[in-house]
Protein backbone atom coordinates (compact mmCIF):
# COMPACT_ATOMS: atom_id res chain seq x y z
CA UNK A 1 0.00 0.00 0.00
CA UNK A 2 2.88 2.55 0.45
CA UNK A 3 3.97 2.22 -3.05
CA UNK A 4 0.22 3.71 -3.54
CA UNK A 5 1.15 7.15 -2.02
CA UNK A 6 2.57 10.13 -4.18
CA UNK A 7 5.85 10.48 -4.58
CA UNK A 8 6.31 14.20 -3.69
CA UNK A 9 8.26 14.86 -0.48
CA UNK A 10 6.25 16.40 2.34
CA UNK A 11 6.59 19.88 3.55
CA UNK A 12 7.19 20.80 7.40
CA UNK A 13 4.92 19.72 9.42
CA UNK A 14 2.17 22.12 11.13
CA UNK A 15 1.11 21.13 15.05
CA UNK A 16 -1.81 21.63 16.69
CA UNK A 17 -1.47 25.43 18.82
CA UNK A 18 -0.83 24.86 22.60
CA UNK A 19 -3.34 26.04 24.95
CA UNK A 20 -3.46 29.37 25.96
CA UNK A 21 -4.94 29.77 29.26
CA UNK A 22 -4.48 33.53 29.76
CA UNK A 23 -5.79 33.91 26.17
CA UNK A 24 -8.80 31.96 27.01
CA UNK A 25 -9.71 33.93 30.48
CA UNK A 26 -9.26 37.51 28.58
CA UNK A 27 -11.56 36.34 26.05
CA UNK A 28 -14.16 35.20 28.30
CA UNK A 29 -13.69 38.88 30.12
CA UNK A 30 -14.12 40.75 27.05
CA UNK A 31 -16.97 39.35 25.68
CA UNK A 32 -19.02 38.88 28.70
CA UNK A 33 -18.42 42.22 29.29
CA UNK A 34 -19.56 43.76 25.85
CA UNK A 35 -23.27 45.86 25.12
CA UNK A 36 -24.89 44.76 22.02
CA UNK A 37 -21.70 43.23 20.30
CA UNK A 38 -19.74 46.75 21.42
CA UNK A 39 -16.64 46.65 24.06
CA UNK A 40 -16.99 49.31 26.71
CA UNK A 41 -13.39 50.44 26.43
CA UNK A 42 -10.21 50.31 24.09
CA UNK A 43 -8.43 47.17 24.31
CA UNK A 44 -5.00 48.34 26.04
CA UNK A 45 -1.98 48.29 23.49
CA UNK A 46 -0.78 44.63 24.92
CA UNK A 47 -3.79 42.92 25.20
CA UNK A 48 -4.53 43.67 21.30
CA UNK A 49 -0.81 42.74 20.18
CA UNK A 50 -1.38 39.52 22.23
CA UNK A 51 -4.29 38.45 20.79
CA UNK A 52 -3.41 39.55 17.13
CA UNK A 53 -0.07 37.38 17.38
CA UNK A 54 -2.66 33.97 18.87
CA UNK A 55 -4.75 35.11 16.02
CA UNK A 56 -1.63 33.98 13.32
CA UNK A 57 -0.68 31.28 15.66
CA UNK A 58 -4.15 29.61 15.95
CA UNK A 59 -4.12 30.59 12.03
CA UNK A 60 -1.32 29.17 11.01
CA UNK A 61 -1.69 25.46 12.89
CA UNK A 62 -4.98 25.22 10.42
CA UNK A 63 -3.39 25.40 7.25
CA UNK A 64 -4.30 22.69 4.62
CA UNK A 65 -1.95 19.52 4.58
CA UNK A 66 -0.27 19.15 1.32
CA UNK A 67 -1.43 16.00 -1.26
CA UNK A 68 1.29 14.20 -0.31
CA UNK A 69 1.22 14.42 3.52
CA UNK A 70 -2.69 13.43 3.04
CA UNK A 71 -1.92 10.38 1.38
CA UNK A 72 1.10 9.48 3.79
CA UNK A 73 -1.26 9.50 7.18
CA UNK A 74 -4.02 7.80 5.31
CA UNK A 75 -1.92 4.48 4.16
CA UNK A 76 -0.46 4.40 7.90
CA UNK A 77 -3.98 4.35 8.85
CA UNK A 78 -4.60 1.80 6.57
CA UNK A 79 -2.06 -0.26 7.12
CA UNK A 80 -3.16 -1.09 10.67
CA UNK A 81 -5.49 -3.62 9.54
CA UNK A 82 -4.64 -7.08 7.72
CA UNK A 83 -7.46 -6.71 5.33
CA UNK A 84 -6.10 -3.50 3.93
CA UNK A 85 -2.54 -4.95 3.17
CA UNK A 86 -3.62 -7.65 0.61
CA UNK A 87 -5.15 -5.12 -1.28
CA UNK A 88 -3.40 -4.63 -5.09
CA UNK A 89 -1.29 -1.54 -6.15
CA UNK A 90 -4.15 -0.28 -7.89
CA UNK A 91 -6.78 -0.63 -4.89
CA UNK A 92 -4.81 1.05 -2.69
CA UNK A 93 -4.35 4.24 -5.07
CA UNK A 94 -7.81 4.14 -5.54
CA UNK A 95 -8.89 4.00 -2.00
CA UNK A 96 -6.25 6.56 -0.71
CA UNK A 97 -6.96 9.15 -2.70
CA UNK A 98 -10.83 8.90 -1.99
CA UNK A 99 -9.38 9.40 1.71
CA UNK A 100 -7.67 12.14 0.72
CA UNK A 101 -10.39 13.73 -1.73
CA UNK A 102 -12.21 14.09 1.78
CA UNK A 103 -9.56 15.21 3.68
CA UNK A 104 -7.92 17.52 1.21
CA UNK A 105 -8.61 20.36 3.40
CA UNK A 106 -7.72 19.29 6.75
CA UNK A 107 -4.66 20.36 8.67
CA UNK A 108 -2.21 17.50 9.38
CA UNK A 109 -2.22 17.38 12.83
CA UNK A 110 -5.86 17.05 12.68
CA UNK A 111 -5.69 14.05 10.73
CA UNK A 112 -2.85 12.23 12.51
CA UNK A 113 -4.99 13.22 15.58
CA UNK A 114 -7.96 11.09 14.04
CA UNK A 115 -5.66 7.87 13.35
CA UNK A 116 -4.58 7.98 16.70
CA UNK A 117 -7.64 7.84 18.19
CA UNK A 118 -8.98 5.26 15.76
CA UNK A 119 -6.31 3.35 16.55
CA UNK A 120 -6.62 3.53 20.36
CA UNK A 121 -9.56 2.56 20.55
CA UNK A 122 -10.71 5.70 21.46
CA UNK A 123 -13.98 5.84 19.39
CA UNK A 124 -16.84 4.03 20.26
CA UNK A 125 -18.96 3.38 17.53
CA UNK A 126 -15.85 2.12 15.38
CA UNK A 127 -15.00 -1.93 15.03
CA UNK A 128 -11.81 -2.30 15.12
CA UNK A 129 -11.37 -5.04 12.56
CA UNK A 130 -12.56 -2.84 9.86
CA UNK A 131 -11.27 0.32 8.64
CA UNK A 132 -13.34 3.84 9.62
CA UNK A 133 -15.01 5.19 6.26
CA UNK A 134 -13.67 8.22 4.74
CA UNK A 135 -16.35 10.76 6.02
CA UNK A 136 -15.94 9.32 9.42
CA UNK A 137 -12.19 10.21 9.46
CA UNK A 138 -13.29 13.27 8.04
CA UNK A 139 -15.83 13.92 10.89
CA UNK A 140 -13.06 12.80 13.41
CA UNK A 141 -10.73 15.23 12.13
CA UNK A 142 -12.83 18.17 12.20
CA UNK A 143 -13.67 17.39 16.14
CA UNK A 144 -10.02 18.45 16.70
CA UNK A 145 -9.97 21.29 14.23
CA UNK A 146 -13.17 23.11 15.58
CA UNK A 147 -12.00 24.30 19.07
CA UNK A 148 -9.37 26.56 16.83
CA UNK A 149 -12.21 27.41 14.50
CA UNK A 150 -13.94 28.73 17.62
CA UNK A 151 -11.04 30.66 18.98
CA UNK A 152 -10.00 32.19 15.68
CA UNK A 153 -13.69 33.62 15.84
CA UNK A 154 -14.03 34.82 19.14
CA UNK A 155 -10.35 36.52 18.79
CA UNK A 156 -12.03 38.16 15.45
CA UNK A 157 -15.18 39.07 17.90
CA UNK A 158 -12.93 41.02 20.09
CA UNK A 159 -10.62 42.52 18.04
CA UNK A 160 -12.85 43.85 15.21
CA UNK A 161 -15.39 45.53 17.67
CA UNK A 162 -16.39 48.86 18.28
CA UNK A 163 -15.81 50.86 20.77
CA UNK A 164 -19.11 52.60 22.84
CA UNK A 165 -18.69 53.85 26.02
CA UNK A 166 -21.71 53.83 28.55
CA UNK A 167 -23.55 57.36 28.00
CA UNK A 168 -24.52 57.45 31.73
CA UNK A 169 -20.61 57.77 33.85
CA UNK A 170 -21.71 56.38 36.67
CA UNK A 171 -22.93 53.23 34.68
CA UNK A 172 -19.44 53.38 32.78
CA UNK A 173 -17.77 53.37 36.47
CA UNK A 174 -19.92 50.27 37.55
CA UNK A 175 -18.95 48.36 34.81
CA UNK A 176 -15.04 49.03 35.03
CA UNK A 177 -15.03 47.87 38.54
CA UNK A 178 -17.04 44.84 38.13
CA UNK A 179 -15.13 43.75 35.22
CA UNK A 180 -11.81 44.53 37.14
CA UNK A 181 -13.32 42.53 39.94
CA UNK A 182 -14.16 39.69 37.92
CA UNK A 183 -10.59 39.82 36.71
CA UNK A 184 -9.31 39.59 39.71
CA UNK A 185 -11.59 36.87 40.66
CA UNK A 186 -10.51 34.78 37.67
CA UNK A 187 -6.31 35.52 38.52
CA UNK A 188 -6.43 37.57 35.22
CA UNK A 189 -2.56 39.05 34.58
CA UNK A 190 -4.14 42.24 32.62
CA UNK A 191 -2.11 45.76 33.27
CA UNK A 192 -3.63 47.69 35.87
CA UNK A 193 -5.27 50.73 34.26
CA UNK A 194 -6.12 53.99 35.87
CA UNK A 195 -9.62 54.29 37.87
CA UNK A 196 -12.28 55.53 36.47
CA UNK A 197 -12.84 59.02 37.44
CA UNK A 198 -16.49 59.45 39.02
CA UNK A 199 -18.49 62.19 37.49
CA UNK A 200 -17.96 65.93 38.52
CA UNK A 201 -20.48 67.63 40.90
CA UNK A 202 -23.61 69.00 40.02
CA UNK A 203 -23.82 71.47 42.71
CA UNK A 204 -23.84 75.09 41.58
CA UNK A 205 -20.84 77.35 42.51
CA UNK A 206 -20.42 80.13 44.51
CA UNK A 207 -20.51 82.42 41.76
CA UNK A 208 -24.20 80.98 40.52
CA UNK A 209 -25.35 81.22 44.15
CA UNK A 210 -24.49 84.71 44.22
CA UNK A 211 -26.15 85.99 40.91
CA UNK A 212 -29.30 83.98 41.97
CA UNK A 213 -29.43 85.87 45.09
CA UNK A 214 -29.24 89.34 43.56
CA UNK A 215 -32.02 88.27 41.38
CA UNK A 216 -34.04 87.63 44.02
CA UNK A 217 -33.08 90.61 46.23
CA UNK A 218 -31.63 87.46 48.83
CA UNK A 219 -28.33 88.37 50.73
CA UNK A 220 -25.83 86.11 49.80
CA UNK A 221 -22.98 84.70 52.82
CA UNK A 222 -20.49 82.77 51.29
CA UNK A 223 -19.95 79.64 53.65
CA UNK A 224 -16.83 80.18 55.38
CA UNK A 225 -13.83 77.32 54.23
CA UNK A 226 -13.13 74.55 56.00
CA UNK A 227 -16.62 74.39 57.67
Amino acid sequence: MTQAISKHQPVSLVSAPPVDVWMAKELSFRKSAMIDGRLHELLPSITRGKMENRWKLVMRSTKSATRSEVEEAVAALMMAYPSMRGLSHIEAQVLIRKYADDLADMPLWSIKAAARDISRGAVSDMSPDFPPSAPRVRQLADEHVEWCKKELRDLMVILKADVEPPADPAMKARINLGFRKLQQAMGSREVAQEPVKPPPSQAPTAEQLREHYAKHNLAFQPKPEGT
